[in-house]
């Protein structure tokens, strides 16, 4: 038959739609509880016995039909794939076999980590691989008109290169400039900038209203417990040192008195004089 023509904006829509059907095939699966995931389909028998058991295990024995994906030859081995290879209702594919109509065929899927995280990569990069993303950031998603060059917008980098050019010591001049900028590693941006950043240090860090903790300050529980009085208080310290300065005197009085003590030899003195006599004339010879 001849060639006909191909309607090649509506095979777009098509695809639109089938991406937008997987997406909500695989909604409709999580809210009903019917997706599983295991870490791989790695058996030690090629006994269908043993891939049935493991089935029931994780399915139960309710369960009238089930897909299992699995991601290349990462996650499963031959065992499991001999032994599933004759079980009525139960499929093997592949992670990028998944489909709409697979998905509506079967009631549980059985997916492993490495194929759940490919199968969500994929979802996320899909249209913009195609394509569908907006690629202008305004608001009728077309590109901005081109601004209009401003008169004399290089008038100030003009009269540097001919002050440079026409100076006395032009190498020194030019050497000094070029220390002012270096190269920028950046892939966006301008080529060249400056070589040191004055504001570095006034830039504002964290801006925040509620700052991210510190990793050492989430096992810290300050609502617990807080103790809000001291260990000791002002009141009883101060008086413990009064006591002790007390202590201390005590001690220096008696060793004071322990140190003016003298031996008596003549009792005969104590007995024709007074008392308060001998304690004056032992004060009179203490101060001679």
């Amino acid at each position: 038959h001849p060639w006909r023509p191909r309607d090649w904006g509506r095979v777009k829509e098509i695809r639109k739609k089938v991406y937008r059907s997987l997406k909500c095939m695989l909604s409709v699966k999580f809210s009903h509880g019917d997706i599983h995931v295991v870490d791989n389909f790695n058996i030690s028998s090629h006994k269908t016995k043993y891939a049935v058991h493991f089935l029931r295990r994780i399915l139960g024995r309710r369960c009238k039909s089930a897909l299992l994906v699995h991601q290349g030859n990462r996650d499963v081995n031959n065992n499991f794939r001999w032994a599933t290879a004759h079980v009525a209702n139960v499929r093997r594919e592949n992670v990028e076999g998944v489909s709409t109509y697979i998905l509506l065929k079967y009631h549980q899927l059985v997916i492993t980590e490495a194929a759940l995280q490919q199968l969500i990569h994929n979802l996320q990069n899909f249209p913009k691989e195609r394509g569908w993303l907006m690629r202008c950031a305004t608001p009728d998603a077309k590109p901005a008109p081109r601004p209009e060059m401003v008169p004399g917008w290089n008038e100030e980098w003009k009269a540097m290169k001919e002050r440079l050019l026409h100076a006395e010591f032009r190498a020194k001049e030019m050497a000094r400039e070029r220390k002012k900028w270096r190269w920028s590693s950046d892939l966006k941006g301008p080529l060249k900038i400056p070589s040191s950043d004055p504001l570095t240090g006034f830039r504002v860090r964290d801006f925040s209203a509620r700052p991210k903790a510190k990793p050492w300050e989430k096992y810290e529980l300050h609502e617990l417990y807080t103790d809000d009085e001291p260990l000791e208080s002002g009141a009883e310290h101060e008086a413990e040192l009064a006591l002790l300065e007390e202590q201390l005197d005590l001690r220096d009085h008696v060793m004071q008195a322990d140190d003016r003590r003298e031996t008596v030899d003549d009792v005969s003195k104590f007995e024709s004089d007074r008392l308060e006599g001998v304690y004056e004339g032992d004060g009179d010879s203490d101060n001679d």
